[in-house]
């Protein structure tokens, strides 16, 4: 940790190697800080490292580019708008889709928020299913699903549609008259697990109503670039870093697990001190 504290806070020109060893430690505090601005240090360490790489260095480009598609702020060097030897042509063309993109926030959030609402929205059908949440052989459990489907239908067609700030809760009231109009014991095994299949439903809802917000598709229909994957060679030079740095021009499976913003910002405080 000192090693790398050292490089991000001094002077000196700074390798392809001590780059990339310093992003291990800001990637996620970026990231984290980008939502949070009193990680706006991170932000600030990210960009000092930058600023002291060589250019024209598959690293310096990456990094820069990473920077500026996952802050929204401008390039500190120009090095995101330069190919470097070393990166082939569709991977950069990808990237430079992606770093253009015209979108109402910063290009890595936004194509991640949008490919998770391609796969909700893709889904949709099936969350609307009693089955989905589990099996339901009982007439009178499919007729209280469906009047809680009607329930939210309007809802459920403009989510389809695209129009943001929608919100989705469950009345318990006129739910639980539903159930009860259906035969349905109070506080039985089949009521709470009815109760249960209910706020399921919603919470996936309000999940997909969220992603529309964050992504606004009728405004912003553009669907951004993806790669199925990348050059062996240009992840041997990114490591450990390559599919981190480029997560958004890959898919989902692609995205590495991230730790809790508030754990993230704790790890920038100890850093800092």
């Amino acid at each position: 940790m000192e090693d790398l504290m050292a490089v991000v806070r001094g002077d000196d020109v700074v390798g392809d190697r001590d780059g990339l060893a310093s992003f291990v430690l800001l990637v996620p505090l970026v990231e984290a800080a980008v939502d949070h601005p009193e990680g706006a240090a991170a932000i600030e360490a990210a960009q000092r490292v930058i600023e002291r790489m060589p250019a024209n260095t598959v690293v310096a480009s990456v990094l820069d580019w990473w920077f500026v598609v996952t802050t929204g702020r401008k390039s500190p060097t120009g090095h995101a708008f330069t190919k470097p030897d070393g990166i082939d042509d569709d991977v950069w063309h990808a990237m430079e889709q992606a770093r253009d993109l015209s979108v109402p926030s910063p290009v890595a959030g936004w194509t991640k928020a949008r490919r998770r609402l391609t796969r909700a929205l893709g889904r949709l059908d099936d969350d609307l299913l009693l089955d989905s949440y589990g099996a339901s052989k009982l007439p009178e459990e499919r007729q209280v699903w469906a009047e809680l489907i009607e329930d939210h239908r309007v809802g459920i067609e403009q989510l389809r549609r695209g129009v943001p700030g929608l919100v989705f809760e469950l009345d318990e009231t006129q739910y639980r008259k539903s159930m009860k109009r259906a035969g349905i014991d109070a506080n039985s095994r089949r009521w709470r697990e009815m109760t249960k299949r209910a706020n399921q439903l919603v919470e996936r809802l309000s999940t997909t109503a969220e992603l529309v917000s964050q992504v606004r598709p009728q405004e912003h229909p553009v669907e951004p670039p993806i790669l199925e994957g990348l050059p062996a060679s240009l992840v041997e030079q990114l490591a450990p870093l390559g599919t981190l740095l480029l997560a958004a021009v890959l898919p989902l499976e692609f995205e590495a697990a991230q730790p809790d913003d508030s754990e993230v910002l704790a790890d920038l405080t100890r850093a800092a001190e």
